[in-house]
């Protein structure tokens, strides 16, 4: 039998290729978001501090020797700033490009923006995140204070929450996987608890888990678990 490690690694997901964005597809994203903001501007919307847009060129492989198409995407960020005390956040919106769309039109926004946080540390400057973490939308707004304890309680809870692994058969064989937080949301509210939350963690074999959290006074607890294929 395989070492446990060497068995994941067997079945670990290829990355997709990626080269640089060309030239010309970085002025046609230039030109596409200075008229985006162009007319936002003329609509009387505040422009609000971004940082420099990023393009990413990158296609799926597809069997032995296949190869996808390239898919060109582009995010900008907002620069980062504190939207609590301890607590950071961007808002993230995506664009896609469409090569088969008529001229002019070949960029347009993907899906609504997405607000991500991250803990800064203290009332200092917010820095660039080691790690961002979504918060979906639409949901009940989360009480600062109850991101920054998740998020500073994230990882124990993740190590509680892989004994409930083994009673899950959608989780059991991911027990062993490397997760990392990718978004923190509400949940439903269980009988007795105060609060209850969903953590959401991406592994590195292209899965996903889903922790439900229970909070009862200051404490959190690793209530559930469910997982799935992204």
């Amino acid at each position: 039998m395989l070492p446990l490690a060497v068995a994941l690694s067997a079945h670990a997901v290829p990355a997709p290729e990626q080269r640089e964005p060309t030239d010309a597809e970085a002025r046609s994203f230039d030109a596409y978001f200075a008229q985006r903001m162009e007319s936002a501007g003329a609509a009387g919307a505040a422009k609000p501090l971004l940082q420099p847009p990023l393009l990413k060129a990158e296609r799926e492989p597809r069997g032995k020797s296949g190869k996808g198409p390239w898919q060109l995407t582009a995010q900008v960020d907002t620069r980062p700033r504190h939207g609590a005390v301890d607590l950071c956040h961007i808002i993230r919106t995506r664009f896609r490009y469409n090569p088969a769309a008529r001229d002019g039109q070949r960029w347009s926004e993907d899906g609504a923006p997405g607000e991500y946080v991250w803990l800064s540390g203290g009332p200092v400057a917010c820095g660039a995140p080691k790690q961002l973490v979504e918060l979906p939308q639409p949901l009940p707004a989360l009480p600062a204070a109850d991101i920054v304890h998740l998020l500073e309680q994230q990882a124990p809870l993740l190590n509680r929450a892989r004994l409930l692994f083994a009673g899950n058969t959608s989780c059991a064989r991911q027990r062993a996987y490397q997760f990392e937080l990718a978004a923190i949301s509400s949940a439903a509210p269980e009988k007795g608890a105060s609060a209850m939350y969903a953590l959401t963690y991406r592994s590195d074999r292209a899965t996903t888990a889903r922790v439900t959290v229970r909070k009862s006074g200051p404490e959190l607890t690793a209530w559930n678990v469910s997982c799935a294929s992204q």
